[in-house]
């Protein structure tokens, strides 16, 4: 099934930059014998903000220019890599940058996500590895309970993980692998924790990390400046970047790059017409950033806007119709 974007002939110069999550089209190697791709109607709760305080403005703006050379040795079908993203209703997508296109791989059926009667989960951000597997993490209504899951994007199969849910108090983050110096090898970076919480769940300050091989968490230590609710994306030649907002509801968005062994925020452009809304996710793609945002005036259906961290121009290119909570994309991805 194929869905056509709505294109839109909008073009705004801001001050602004960015990078995200990516993904490749291979299936899940042996932990996928028994496929489960059944549909799964719980739907996902509107994705919350917390946050009230902006960045330094000492802080530059991004510098678009690649460190080092992204390895690729390693990378399957590299140069048709997409991006895949998950919505609140279950669907996994790929999304074709080129030409704004949709297409839905499967709907996503992950065990025990609806096993506690008192409460219910839904998908809340996801990454992609270089293997083509997708992390998916679903997280409860107020954030407090958090489940990762790992999900073929060739097939949509999910299968359940060991992780342990609120280490370092990182439960409800974003999420988005970055290569160590370049890569074949990467890290699988985690927006959230802290050591405060609120009535809606964690304030999420912190960067961290996950080991994919025992889930242990690591804390990296505080955004600084402090940024709340951030999605994380990276890119093949080893950056970290942050999409964020001071508010959900209004302009602007914000991109930043992150320093891996600090937290500390590198650089900051703003998408001054650009607003979060009910869910975000972002990723990078053939050097420009995709953002997917469902603004209050488009009701449940996702805004897709591609940004060029060079020359600073950001577009609406497409919407789909149903909010997306995560994005996905591989750091094998045309950089």
């Amino acid at each position: 099934m194929r869905f056509r974007p709505v294109l839109f002939g909008v073009m705004v110069t801001v001050t602004c930059g960015g990078f995200f999550a990516c993904g490749s089209r291979t299936a899940l190697p042996g932990d996928f014998d028994a496929v489960n791709t059944g549909n799964d109607d719980s739907g996902g709760d509107a994705r919350r903000f917390l946050h009230d305080s902006g960045p330094d403005t000492t802080v530059p703006p991004i510098d678009a220019r690649p460190p080092v050379d992204a390895s690729r040795l390693d990378c399957p079908d590299a140069d048709a890599t997409l991006i895949y993203l998950i919505t609140s209703d279950n669907q996994l997508l790929s999304f074709f940058p080129s030409d704004a296109s949709f297409t839905l791989i499967g709907n996503i059926a992950c065990p025990n996500t609806n096993d506690d009667p008192n409460d219910s989960f839904a998908p809340f951000s996801m990454s992609v590895d270089r293997r083509g597997t997708a992390y998916i993490e679903f997280a409860s209504t107020n954030r407090d309970h958090t489940k990762l899951y790992k999900v073929s994007t060739a097939t949509a199969a999910c299968a359940a993980t060991s992780f342990v849910e609120n280490q370092h108090n990182f439960n409800g983050f974003g999420m988005g692998f970055s290569t160590n110096g370049g890569g074949p090898s990467e890290t699988l970076y985690i927006a959230g924790g802290s050591t405060a919480s609120t009535p809606l769940g964690m304030p999420n300050t912190h960067l961290g990390s996950i080991d994919v091989t025992d889930y242990v968490v690591t804390d990296v230590g505080p955004f600084n400046p402090v940024i709340q609710d951030a999605e994380l994306t990276g890119t093949g030649d080893g950056r970290l970047f942050a999409f964020w907002a001071d508010d959900p509801m209004t302009a602007p968005t914000n991109i930043s790059e992150v320093d891996k062994t600090t937290g500390d925020l590198i650089g900051t452009d703003s998408l001054a017409g650009t607003i979060f809304g009910g869910a975000w996710a972002f990723g990078f793609w053939g050097g420009d950033f995709y953002t997917f945002t469902a603004p209050a005036g488009l009701g449940t259906q996702a805004q897709v806007t591609r940004f060029d961290p060079v020359s600073k121009n950001f577009s609406v290119i497409a919407t789909y119709p149903s909010s997306i909570v995560g994005a996905g994309v591989s750091t094998c991805a045309p950089q």
